[in-house]
């Protein structure tokens, strides 16, 4: 009796070694002071690469006429901000391994100018960010967990890319082909102008209003919605797995729909470009608003 005692309060003791341990690694690790940092930009350049990660980027006019990049980081962590064959790149540094952190880090990057060859993103967890004004010949983001938000933008190629998160891109003419790929979450396309459109995704919807495409929509979706709203292009082929394909379109088209369990109702039109739906459960309802 007295040994099953003796091991219980031993046993005890651990338990309370053990939680009180615990306890400090994880006070440690959660109280992270965070510091805004200011890094000045030296030298010229026409493109932008930004490796980050747990960041939400945003772009602001630098009304000084100087480039700089403003960071709220935590300690241990950090951005080197440097200039190499007319490419400002910035690039997280510091410790990396296994860590709580109670909030994103973020970043402003200040530009005197609004036209680029290229900006290039890739970020873990975070949120980008581009609002009106800025150009550029390439635009590539990708995320794995996050946000993409662009506004009032234009470019030659955009490519858009999350895992998990959101796509929502308004006021946006592109000149040739705009990419929007998702894992899981929905992507959003208002007044967009481009050559064409390919989109694909695992769960989601795609919401297309108001876009156009010279030549093609090229829509892809294994779960999830696709709906237009007085959308066009020359072509189009949508296949989706589950889920509906809804909307209007703004020209006749020649259709071709098939469903595998799920209403067909589309315009009985014989000219304009071909509009290739194909949807194994979910209805397929297109109107034409002209």
């Amino acid at each position: 009796m007295k040994h099953r005692i003796f091991l219980a309060v031993i046993s005890l003791l651990l338990i309370c070694s053990l939680l009180v341990g615990c306890k400090a690694i994880f006070s440690g690790l959660l109280n992270v002071t965070y510091a805004t940092n200011t890094y000045p930009v030296e030298g010229a350049f026409t493109k932008i690469e930004i490796d980050t990660r747990m960041t939400d980027v945003t772009f602001a006019r630098a009304e000084d006429g100087g480039s700089r990049v403003v960071c709220e980081e935590p300690e241990k962590l950090y951005h080197t901000v440097k200039v190499e064959n007319e490419t400002l790149k910035i690039t997280l540094e510091g410790k990396k391994d296994f860590s709580f952190y109670t909030k994103d880090m973020t970043m402003v990057v200040y530009l005197p100018v609004t036209d680029y060859e290229s900006l290039q993103i890739g970020n873990s967890t975070g949120a980008v960010r581009i609002p009106s004004g800025y150009s550029f010949g390439e635009l590539k983001i990708t995320l794995s967990t996050g946000k993409i938000d662009l506004k009032e933008i234009s470019a030659k190629t955009i490519d858009l890319e999350v895992s998990t998160g959101k796509i929502t891109a308004e006021k946006i003419d592109c000149s040739e082909a705009i990419s929007v790929q998702t894992s899981t979450g929905n992507a959003t396309l208002t007044d967009v102008t481009c050559k064409a459109l390919n989109s694909t995704g695992s769960t989601g919807n795609l919401e297309l209003c108001d876009v156009v495409a010279s030549e093609s929509f090229n829509l892809k979706r294994s779960t999830g919605n696709i709906r237009f709203a007085r959308c066009d292009a020359g072509a189009i082929t949508v296949e989706t797995s589950t889920g509906k394909v809804v909307g209007t379109l703004r020209s006749d088209k020649i259709f071709i729909a098939k469903s595998s369990t799920g209403s067909i109702n589309v315009p009985e039109t014989i000219s304009g470009g071909v509009c290739k739906i194909i949807t194994s459960t979910g209805k397929i309802e297109i109107g034409i608003e002209k």
